[in-house]
């Protein structure tokens, strides 16, 4: 109002070097963690000389989190409280600071501690950080300046230290010689284990020593949730587990070999309700006969899978991932009438379910590298910050699938995964051997019974912030 009638009145703006801030949390045992420094400037727009008192900046972050039953439903806290002075405040005014007319700019700096909850936005809560200047007694009648309030985005990344290093690699092996399947070997591989990211499967099942008929192959994550409260520690609330399905492979929907085009991405994987109705996807018939495959798929984006809580954080919102990888198969000549079947029959046989399951950390879809993350250059737009602090934080699940698969595809399919898996000699040598739990085999009955259920539970529903959740 005042600047309306001819009075111009102090501003101030606030600019961080970058927005997106990656902490590296390490648990207590591993010693001290290594702590991000966010950098940036305040700058002050005078119309006239002026006594600048006190000019503080301040990072906050704010915790909500709504627990399902018992107590209170919402919590909202502090999570985070941050401040340096630019220009300290003193009782006695030795520390006021005379500024003559124009812009005026202030370097800060602020220490993050890596244990700080990160940035999080899911059905049960959220987790958000913001930051904003304050020069004291510059506004109008003695009052305060404020900039406006700038988000800044936490990202746990076990990358290394600096924003260009994205995820480690994942490469996990397993082998069993399963009594119905013979000699089976798993390979799943990813450049960088990323919500978003891709996912490369090897399947090789040499030599059954009866034939088989494989129905289809699934791989899933099972995300669990675990809430605790900020203001009762001992309040500790898990969420039910939640199955989401990155592949299915069956009759209808073959292995692609490791394969995608820059305009198709990966179709979204949904087990069908009469999946028992398709024929095999293949037959084996026993001693010399092998199933080889390769298929290169996407894990769930943001929306539905959330990255998982690396130790050492104080995050309030706990977020867990397992693997799972079953083959579903059913042997030839079996029925549950007792009547013999020929290969590849549609007649109901007895479904079985090979597969395993192991502990999986993905990270974040915002650890992207420079070359993916910084904003294009042109001879329009050739300083595009301000366009940069104004958008959300670049994410993988977000960019053109063709810029996914140059970074994420370039070295994951190799020579190496070309061979077939069953003349590699030494399986584990390159890969990391994993310690999996196997799934058992169960019935046709219980296998369809698993799949109705999964079918009913898909229908959508609102959390309890207003997001809308895919049970799938």
């Amino acid at each position: 109002m005042l600047n309306a009638i001819g009075l111009s009145q102090p501003t101030l703006r606030i600019m961080c070097e970058e927005e997106i801030v990656y902490l590296h949390p390490t648990p207590e045992s591993q010693g001290p963690s290594e702590d991000p420094l966010l950098l940036g400037t305040v700058t002050l727009d005078l119309p006239k000389p002026r006594v600048l008192k006190h000019l503080t900046v301040a990072l906050v972050g704010h915790q909500s989190i709504g627990f399902p039953s018992g107590g209170v439903a919402y919590e909202e806290t502090i999570s985070l409280s941050q401040k340096v002075s630019l220009v300290p405040e003193t009782s006695d005014g030795g520390g006021d600071l005379l500024l003559e007319k124009g812009q005026h700019s202030f370097k800060f700096r602020l220490l993050v501690p890596s244990s700080t909850p990160s940035h999080e936005r899911c059905q049960h809560g959220r987790v958000r950080h913001s930051i904003v200047a304050k020069a004291k007694g510059l506004g109008p009648f003695g009052g305060d300046v404020v900039s406006k309030e700038i988000p800044i985005f936490l990202i746990p990344n076990p990358g290394g230290a600096g924003p260009s290093i994205p995820p480690p690699a994942v490469n996990y092996r397993f082998q069993s010689d399963e009594p119905d399947l013979g000699n089976s070997k798993i390979s799943l591989k990813s450049q960088h284990i990323m919500v978003g990211g891709l996912l490369l499967l090897r399947l090789s099942i040499v030599s059954p020593p009866n034939p088989v008929n494989i129905h289809s192959i699934r791989i899933s994550i099972n995300q669990t949730f675990t809430l605790t409260s900020a203001v009762n520690p001992e309040r500790i609330v898990t969420i039910p587990t939640e199955q989401r399905h990155v592949l299915l492979l069956d009759h209808s929907h073959p292995a692609n070999e490791g394969r995608l085009s820059p305009s198709e991405p990966p179709p979204r994987a949904i087990v069908p309700n009469n999946n028992h109705l398709l024929p095999p996807m293949k037959v084996l018939r026993g001693k010399g006969d092998k199933l080889r495959l390769r298929h290169l798929g996407r894990l769930p984006i943001g929306e539905s899978v959330r990255p998982t809580t690396l130790p050492g954080s104080g995050s309030g919102i706990k977020v867990e991932h397992e693997i799972l990888f079953e083959v579903v198969y059913s042997l030839v000549g079996e029925s549950t009438t007792g009547e013999g079947l020929e290969e590849g029959c549609r007649t109901p046989a007895e479904r079985r379910k090979f597969g395993f399951r192991t502990p999986l950390d993905i990270y974040s879809c915002c650890c992207l590298p420079d070359s993916l993350s910084l904003p294009p250059y042109s001879a329009d737009n050739p300083n595009p910050e301000d366009e940069l602090m104004e958008r959300a934080p670049p994410c993988l699940c977000e960019l053109p699938f063709e810029s996914v698969l140059k970074e994420h595809w370039r070295d994951l399919v190799t020579d190496e995964d070309i061979e077939d898996l069953d003349e590699e000699e030494d399986f584990g040598g390159a890969g990391e051997e994993r310690n999996v739990r196997w799934v058992e085999r169960r019935t046709r009955a219980k296998v369809l019974d698993e799949e109705r259920s999964r079918s009913q539970s898909r229908e959508r529903r609102p959390g309890l912030f207003g997001r809308r959740t895919d049970t799938r």
